[in-house]
């Protein structure tokens, strides 16, 4: 901990390359003391050498001033305390018998101060980069009951590089207004610290922040499936659920009757009971029955002499046909051509990954005949960041790997980079 040091650094030789193979540190910094100066004033200085996996692996001597401290050994870590008169000094770090490979930073010394430097060994030099000493935005008694987020922001706005949040899932469900607010923080293990204490910028920020504790369903599956979806979605509010989105179903039945509920996203549950528990901000899906299909409209027939997009299918449409029969997967020409137009073909799932850092958006592969036909024709058609229901899927609760399936899509573009041609799905029908 270093507190309530104020740190005045003018630097006038720093590299700040960092082009370094691998990262280490050997234990805990061994911690030395150098006195060069009677009366002197402190500096605490951390000293860095990180590891290089085979090449340039060096010893460092370390000079202040050019008198010669240590040898530090390479990839190893030290602490000195350092006294030195007031006024401007040179740190300068060489490779152990050759001081034609060095780099050198020069400070300042008005007060007691502390610093860090990162050495990086090349063949042709030593690298220093210093890492700042800088002061927190907040003290640690204000960032309680704070929020997360909000105190997070502050850090790094201040330069604070490393911070980590610990999430502690352990409100109950009448203490939900604490949801999110800061419970703990603490800097190089300091929780105690002020705006006036003095870290280093990589120094760890470790912020703790309360959540509510897993909750249970207000009743099973079964139980809700036939009820008023809008009565359902309040109930999983009011026993915490914070995600709760509803949606119509693929199918018909009784306006407004919940089809099914799922918690926990593509693939969830949707066959819980009272007692399982789940986080309190995990997807909730209530899916209902939008239209009666018995119902008579008044506009019903209204549109039916309107114009109906064709959708092309390889009976009718002889470059679909060629396009899914060829063993050609370059597919420019027919999205030139047909970009806009909507196609119906049978395929199978050849891929399934979900999208970037998502859980229920997804990245699919689909290829043209039935899973496990040889040879495989056809372009590489792929669906990108699209949900469950984005796909319209029938005949199937879930979509998997391996599944036969009938595509009716939009076509996109043909990206030649990664060779295949992106479509917009309409709905996928399992076979």
């Amino acid at each position: 901990m270093r507190k309530g040091r104020a740190l005045f650094l003018a630097l006038t030789s720093v590299a700040l390359t960092l082009s370094l193979v691998g990262c280490s540190s050997q234990g805990e910094p061994d911690e030395v003391t150098i006195q060069t100066a009677d009366n002197a004033l402190t500096v605490s200085l951390e000293v860095e050498c990180r590891s290089n996996l085979f090449f340039s692996r060096y010893d460092i001597a370390f000079y202040v001033d050019e008198e010669l401290q240590e040898v530090i050994d390479h990839g190893a870590t030290k602490q000195y305390e350092i006294d030195l008169s007031e006024g401007d000094h040179v740190l300068r770090f060489a490779k152990e018998g050759d001081n034609e490979v060095d780099g050198s930073v020069e400070i300042t010394v008005n007060d007691n101060m502390a610093l860090k430097c990162v050495l990086g060994c090349t063949s042709s030099q030593v690298e220093v980069q210093m890492v700042e000493s800088i002061f927190p935005p907040i003290a640690s008694d204000e960032a309680v009951s704070m929020s997360h987020d909000d105190v997070r922001e502050a850090f790094e706005q201040a330069g604070f590089t490393e911070i980590r949040e610990e999430e502690l899932r352990d409100l109950a469900l009448d203490q939900a207004d604490h949801n999110w607010l800061v419970g703990s923080i603490s800097i190089d293990g300091d929780d105690s610290f002020d705006k006036e204490s003095s870290f280093l910028a990589d120094d760890e920020v470790l912020i703790s922040y309360h959540v509510l504790g897993d909750i249970n369903p207000p009743a099973s599956a079964s139980e809700l499936v036939g009820q008023d979806y809008e009565k359902v979605a309040e109930q999983f509010a009011s026993a915490g659920f914070s995600n709760v989105k509803t949606e119509p179903a693929a199918s018909a039945g009784t306006v407004g009757a919940v089809s099914q509920v799922t918690i926990g996203g593509f693939f969830g549950s949707s066959d819980f009971v009272r007692g399982d528990s789940f986080p309190f901000d995990e997807q909730v899906t209530i899916q209902y029955y939008e239209e009666d299909p018995d119902a008579e409209t008044p506009n019903a027939n209204a549109n039916a002499n309107a114009e109906v997009e064709e959708v092309l299918t390889i009976d009718s449409s002889p470059d679909l046909a060629s396009l899914l029969s060829s063993g050609e997967t370059n597919a420019s020409w027919f999205s030139t051509s047909y970009r806009g137009k909507t196609i119906q073909f049978d395929g199978h799932v050849a891929s399934l990954m979900t999208h970037g850092d998502y859980s229920t958006r997804w990245d699919v592969l689909i290829l043209a005949g039935n899973n496990g036909a040889s040879p495989s024709l056809g372009p590489n058609f792929k669906l990108i960041n699209v949900s469950f229901y984005d796909m319209n899927v029938t005949n199937a609760d879930t979509l998997r790997e391996g599944q036969n399936i009938t595509v009716t899509a939009v076509v996109g573009d043909y990206d030649s980079a990664t060779d295949w041609l992106e479509l917009d799905p309409v709905s996928i029908s399992i076979r």
